[in-house]
């Protein structure tokens, strides 16, 4: 393993032990994902600074908010992070609702839907992006009705930031639906979440479906591939990334052995897929940050994607482990 990426991870656990304080009751994805944004902006782990930001979100919103769900230490996190916390939050809210102006119940994604504009705009008309999201939203929703969730709705947010035309991306991103569902036999889910992402790479549908393939299989034969749902997303990451196959496989097959001797990454706290998932971010991210060759806006894209697919394989996670808990009640 490269020395650059062996201190990228050291640092990342470094920050996680700093993280998992923060409270017993936090997830363990949740406070590993935390310490990741203070890793990749090449910082430690604030824990000050952290419930500083989680004091004035508690004053701005109640506890039934979306902004106070799952994702409140991911907030609390990215506030801490900015120069001004407070006006980072007044922002995100006045983004969050406008995108949620025409739900009735909202779910909490659709939070971090509003980070990603936020952090990712830059100069560009935020009410633009978000009447654009919305519209590429509804014309993939009509397409797969039942498929089609708010869990969608950050990838097509940066699919509409890339700056591709809406329908001809929406198109494509059909045309590799269908064919990594009915070629690749991978799951519709699955499938919707990879399509969105390889969409953002301008490469041909066959060739980098083939790519995306590729990686999960060779990471099968290592038997270190993750389960064939979202987590499976992050095989896109590193498609659009453009890392030589040979280099991510063997990068992520060092990275989740390391892992996997560390706390917070056994079969109790997290899972397999959990471990995967944040050794294909480590790898992804750790390439983009000692890149030379990536531009400023897609070293920020690419990472919002990365951290995205953290979120979703979090979500899955959670959502099992309620599941879990209901059948023991």
């Amino acid at each position: 393993m490269e020395q650059k990426l062996q201190e990228f991870i050291d640092f990342q656990l470094t920050n996680e032990k700093i993280t998992r304080k923060i409270s017993a009751l936090e997830h363990d994805g949740v406070t590993k994902l935390s310490a990741l944004f203070f890793t990749v902006a090449n910082q430690n782990a604030d824990l000050d600074k952290i419930k500083a930001s989680r004091e004035i979100l508690k004053k701005k919103m109640g506890l039934f908010s979306n902004f106070r769900g799952t994702f409140d230490l991911v907030i609390s996190t990215k506030m801490a992070l900015s120069e001004d916390p407070e006006k980072y939050l007044d922002d995100v809210i006045d983004i969050y609702q406008k995108l949620v102006s025409d739900k009735k119940i909202p779910g909490e994604t659709y939070v971090m839907t509003a980070i990603t504009i936020y952090e990712q705009a830059g100069d560009k008309d935020i009410d633009d992006i978000i009447t654009k999201t919305k519209e590429a939203y509804a014309k993939i929703k009509e397409q797969h009705k039942f498929l089609t969730d708010e869990t969608d709705m950050s990838f097509i947010a940066m699919m509409v930031m890339s700056g591709k035309d809406i329908d001809q991306t929406v198109n494509e991103v059909e045309k590799t639906f269908n064919l990594l569902k009915q070629e690749y036999k991978v799951p519709s889910d699955a499938a919707q979440g990879a399509a969105l992402v390889l969409s953002m790479t301008d490469k041909p549908v066959q060739e980098k479906c083939k790519a995306f393939m590729d990686i999960y299989t060779a990471m099968k034969e290592k038997k270190q591939q993750t389960s064939k749902n979202r987590c499976m997303v992050i095989y896109a990451a590193c498609v659009v990334v453009n890392i030589p196959q040979d280099a991510v496989v063997y990068a992520m097959s060092e990275t989740e052995s390391i892992l996997k001797k560390n706390q917070g990454y056994g079969a109790l706290t997290g899972g397999q897929d959990i471990r995967r998932v944040f050794a294909g971010a480590l790898v992804i991210l750790n390439h983009l940050l000692g890149s030379d060759s990536d531009g400023v806006s897609e070293t920020n894209l690419v990472s919002q994607i990365v951290t995205q697919e953290v979120i979703d394989a979090i979500m899955l996670m959670v959502c099992f482990t309620n599941i879990d808990i209901m059948l023991f009640i």
